[in-house]
C-alpha cells in the first residue's frame, strides 16, 4: 500500500511539472509572437522611413537639377552652349 501511495505521489508530482513546463512552454511562445509582431512593426516603419527619406532625395536632386540649369542658362556663354547641344541632338 505505501508503495501505491508513493507511486501515486510521484505520479501526480510529474503531472505539476508537465504542467508547470506546459504554462512557461505557452507563455515563451507568446512572449515570442509579441517579439516577432514589435521586429515586424519597427521594419515596417524603417521602410516607410527609407521611402520617404527616398522621395526626399528625388525631390531635392530635382530642385538642385533644375536650379542648376537655370543658373546655367542665365550665363551667357551657358546659353550659347546649351543651345548648341540642343540643336545638335
Amino acid at each position: 500500500m505505501a508503495a501505491l501511495t508513493d507511486e501515486n505521489a510521484e505520479l501526480k508530482e510529474q503531472m505539476r511539472q508537465q504542467d508547470s513546463v506546459s504554462r512557461e512552454k505557452g507563455e515563451l511562445e507568446r512572449q515570442l509572437s509579441v517579439a516577432k509582431d514589435n521586429l515586424f512593426a519597427e521594419q515596417r516603419q524603417y521602410r516607410d522611413r527609407v521611402e520617404a527619406l527616398e522621395e526626399v532625395q528625388h525631390i531635392i536632386l530635382i530642385t538642385v537639377f533644375q536650379s542648376e540649369r537655370v543658373s546655367y542658362l542665365a550665363d551667357p556663354i551657358g546659353v550659347a552652349l546649351y543651345s548648341g547641344v540642343q540643336s545638335s541632338t
